[in-house]
């Protein structure tokens, strides 16, 4: 009987990510791990960050690897647990990991009442905007949306590591200017939207701390990079999405992207 709930209560986690297309963010046990120890990564979907709420089933990886230095290695035993998608992997040279995950598509669809809420969730261009006030109350709202999540773990002294800066090439990507595991409250914090490795002008990129609870938008420049001031300490994560009508003029493709970091206070 146990067993039927925890199945039935998974069931109904992975049903509600279908609903409204929230943020998918990893997350780590510790930002900042000694040589060879344990880190636990946890993937989730939800609206309350950084509290892990729907998992991800494991099927739905299509990429999942860890950058280190030079070295590449794709990441192997995920496990769907109640509420996210658990990684546990231990790093055996220091410098900055870099951990990511891309999921296969998925499609989505909306009554259109829940559409306004989810623009305004994404804070979608003004053009997306306008092609959906055309198409309201004509055509329902379908879209093939795709999502890809990254994060990094300082792994002993990380301070001659710059691999962070390097770009894991996926479809939408935000690229920090700065070393993520060195931000601290008081500076600007500047990172570059990309598709496919390319810079990505005027498209809103979001910032939410733990704790806040308002989204701060910044909209990339023409060399795709927004600037954020950080005024307070915590677990953050950086999210952009970039929603397309599809060639058949009907519906609409998407792709998400998190980076999720830890700000620390000035020492």
């Amino acid at each position: 009987m146990r067993e039927r709930h925890v199945i039935a209560g998974l069931l109904v986690s992975v049903l509600a990510e279908s609903v409204l297309a929230h943020e998918t963010w990893m997350m780590p046990s510790t930002f900042f791990a000694k040589l060879g120890e344990e880190t636990r990564l946890d993937m989730s979907s939800g609206m309350s960050f950084p509290r892990l709420e729907s998992p991800i089933l494991a099927e739905r990886v299509a990429q999942a690897a860890y950058r280190l230095g030079q070295d590449v290695v794709d990441v192997t035993g995920l496990k769907t647990a109640k509420r996210s998608l658990v990684l546990r992997q231990s790093f055996t040279k220091e410098g900055v990991a870099t951990i990511w995950m891309d999921l296969k598509p998925k499609e989505i669809k909306l009554r259109d009442e829940e559409v306004a809420e989810y623009l305004d969730e994404i804070d979608a261009t003004q053009d997306t905007r306008s092609i959906w006030a055309g198409q309201k109350g004509r055509v329902a709202w379908k879209e093939m949306y795709t999502k890809h999540a990254k994060t990094f773990v300082a792994v002993g002294d990380a301070t001659k590591d710059a691999s962070w800066g390097v770009s894991t090439g996926a479809a939408l990507e935000i690229v920090p200017k700065a070393n993520p595991c060195a931000i601290v409250v008081g500076q600007d914090f500047t990172v570059e939207l990309q598709t496919n490795t390319e810079p990505l002008p005027g498209l809103p990129v979001g910032l939410l701390i733990e704790g806040a609870k308002d989204r701060v938008f910044r909209t990339t420049n023409a060399g795709g990079r927004a600037t954020f001031p950080i005024g307070t300490e915590g677990r953050a994560m950086l999210f952009a999405v970039r929603l397309l009508p599809a060639e058949d003029g009907k519906s609409w493709t998407s792709d998400f992207c998190t980076m999720t970091f830890e700000i620390r206070r000035k020492k």
